[in-house]
């Protein structure tokens, strides 16, 4: 493969050349690189990543190598958020995978489909075209639920040592089958700093349920792009809630096409930011047909020196009446010196549909704390409680318990200090 031209300074000349490098037999990784190619790393002239300004962020990593390679397979891999739980677990280390399970439950296949063609434009998502087309081996995992599948499946996508390294996954489910996908983007302390991209292509048949569940928790000095790009045809169901905890530049993109009519979409989420983090929560949901149905609640915290930011888009084409789509965002900044970046956005093309959002932005209710402070509460104990009570209003809609409880407990671990 010829190495590709990308604008954007040392950064981007770093990533040319390991992609040029790559195995590319069927010309995939080049067509997905080309969207990447004709913008370079976004910045703050993009309006998409005005408030996560990667460019920049990438200024300070210049000095980085792929992180790709057989030396660090050896590296102990910790028990994760979702251990116990009886899932699929399927661990990528700096972007290579080097665990699958042996034996697969009835109904799921996994696989790999070097030729398999973008479910989405890369030059829309440049840098999901940036994440498939460095993609370590195999060039993308294909996991397909045929059948019933009992248990969850559990992506983990593990940063363990400096440099950028890439994953590709896509999820497959059959018309009238059901799912549970818990996914976590990890950084090991000696990560350092580490760019870490992965994407994550879903395919939702008619009929089709899936439930996701996603942990960001990276370090201070490392960037985590994670990008997903979800399908849906008729009747399909896509329920989603996230908590994210932020690294130098974290960023958990989520874009979801209702192709067909009657979808029903229900995306929740968390963030907590501490000096020296920030995290980025981007939705894009698109109607594309009558009937469908969103439902969206995100809170969000912040302390001194910490970065959160929101963004949520609602489109409906002309062609998609009845649309009932409603999103809103919460946020709290906890201390002096505390940031948060919010814009939600309607763009509406049809004359039959009920749409609307809400943003706040503000701090602990002032009576609510006199209240438990009244009572003996401590103060850092009260505030605690209420920032808690707060945040769990993202999580109640999820329908997986025992995952539901290891995003809370990431959670309260956050809120008591625990990193």
């Amino acid at each position: 493969m010829a190495a590709p031209s990308f604008s954007g300074g040392a950064m981007a000349s770093a990533l040319a050349a390991h992609a040029g490098s790559l195995p590319d037999p069927f010309g995939a990784r080049a067509a997905a690189l080309a969207g990447f190619a004709r913008s370079g790393l976004p910045g703050r002239r993009n309006e998409a990543w005005k408030y996560s300004d990667l460019a920049e962020k990438a200024g300070a990593l210049t000095a980085l190598r792929a992180a790709g390679g057989d030396e660090g397979t050896d590296i102990h891999v910790p028990i994760g958020a979702f251990a116990g739980l009886g899932a699929v677990e399927i661990i990528f280390l700096d972007g290579r995978l080097i665990s699958l399970p042996k034996e697969l439950p009835s109904g799921l296949d996994i696989g790999s489909d070097p030729r398999a063609e973008a479910l989405a434009a890369f030059e829309t998502f440049p840098m999901a075209g940036l994440a498939a087309g460095l993609a370590s081996d195999p060039a993308l995992l294909l996991i397909r639920a045929a059948g019933k599948v009992e248990l969850p499946v559990w992506l983990r996508f593990i940063a363990s040592r400096p440099g950028f390294s890439a994953a590709r996954v896509r999820m497959e489910i059959a018309a009238g089958q059901a799912l549970t996908l818990y996914e976590t983007h990890e950084a090991l302390p000696e990560s350092g700093g580490a760019l870490g991209l992965s994407l994550v292509e879903l395919a939702l048949g008619e009929d089709a349920s899936l439930t996701r569940l996603i942990l960001q928790q990276g370090t201070k000095t490392g960037v985590d792009i994670a990008q997903s790009l979800a399908f849906l045809a008729a009747r399909a169901r896509l329920t989603q809630t996230q908590w994210a905890e932020g690294s130098a530049l974290a960023r958990l993109e989520t874009a979801v096409k209702a192709e067909g009519e009657g979808v029903r979409i229900r995306l929740d989420g968390g963030y907590g930011v501490n000096a020296g983090r920030h995290s980025d929560a981007t939705t894009t949901v698109k109607f594309a047909a009558e009937a469908g149905v969103l439902q969206q609640n995100f809170k969000g915290v912040a302390r001194a020196g910490g970065r959160g930011v929101f963004q949520g888009l609602i489109a409906v084409d002309k062609t998609a009446n009845r649309t009932d789509a409603r999103l809103r965002h919460d946020a709290l900044l906890l201390e002096e010196g505390a940031e948060i970046c919010a814009k939600p956005a309607l763009e509406i093309r049809a004359d039959d549909v009920q749409c609307a959002h809400g943003n706040t932005i503000g701090a602990l209710d002032a009576e609510a704390l006199f209240y438990a402070r009244a009572r003996g509460i401590p103060r850092d104990l009260a505030e605690q409680m209420l920032t808690e009570a707060f945040l769990a209003e993202a999580f109640t809609e999820c329908p997986d318990a025992p995952g539901r409880e290891r995003l809370l407990a990431a959670m309260r671990a956050w809120l008591g200090g625990v990193q």
